[in-house]
């Protein structure tokens, strides 16, 4: 999954450009990037996907404070998966989110506002916790904003879990909250909180916690339907 998702920032990047050439329009000043804040991925389909696989973008929600991109990974017209993309602009110097300057009427060729965003608020729940464990940020973890790259933390996060949930259920969403970065020399821990539900829909956490600023860096949570 994680490497769907990296095909599709690329696509986004793509996007990006291609608006910058046809419109002139670029929502990124010098010294800025795009952070993501926000995931919301909804799998139609087992992870098994077909080889030839298309990606489309649009971005569908636009306001001073972030855009929201949907990807959607299909084959001629099914969706396999749908992800809705919240993203951020961050100062790369003040390292502080930063406002979008909306008020250019190009804007309007580019926002695509048929498609309703399905991002929701996430925060940690309780449940019973299944392990708790440090972590060592690698090199290869940070990215080119000089923080823990947003990938990263689903490959902790899918590390994590027990087996079992593979084996006896199929993942259909994941959603993700971004609260605090995690910068090299921050100490990491990792709580995966298994929710034991008699239901046929499961929905587990993974909280990944800066324990050097004493916060959750992340959150995540994966909604499992029951198989066995």
């Amino acid at each position: 999954m994680t490497d769907i998702i990296e095909q599709a920032l690329n696509i986004a990047n793509q996007h990006d450009r291609l608006i910058q050439e046809s419109l002139g329009l670029n929502l990124l000043a010098t010294g800025q990037s795009w952070v993501i804040t926000q995931y919301q991925i909804r799998l139609n389909h087992d992870l098994v996907l077909p080889r030839d696989l298309w990606i489309d973008t649009a971005i569908i929600e636009l306001n001073r404070f972030f855009i929201v991109r949907r990807f959607t990974v299909r084959q001629g017209s099914i969706a396999y998966i749908e992800i809705d993309t919240q993203f951020a602009l961050f100062d790369l110097n003040q390292r502080k989110m930063g406002r979008i300057n909306v008020d250019d009427s190009r804007l309007e060729y580019i926002l695509n506002p048929a498609k309703s965003p399905s991002i929701r608020g996430l925060r940690r729940q309780l449940a019973e916790t299944y392990q708790s464990v440090a972590h060592v940020i690698q090199a290869e973890d940070i990215d080119a904003n000089h923080h823990v790259n947003n990938l990263v933390y689903l490959r902790w996060a899918f590390a994590q879990l027990p087996s079992s949930r593979w084996q006896q259920a199929q993942l259909k969403q994941v959603q993700v909250k971004y609260l605090n970065e995690l910068l090299p020399s921050d100490q990491v821990q990792i709580d995966t909180l298994l929710r034991a539900d008699t239901s046929s829909i499961i929905e587990d956490q993974v909280v990944i916690r800066n324990v050097t600023q004493a916060k959750d860096a992340c959150i995540i949570g994966l909604e499992w339907q029951e198989t066995k």
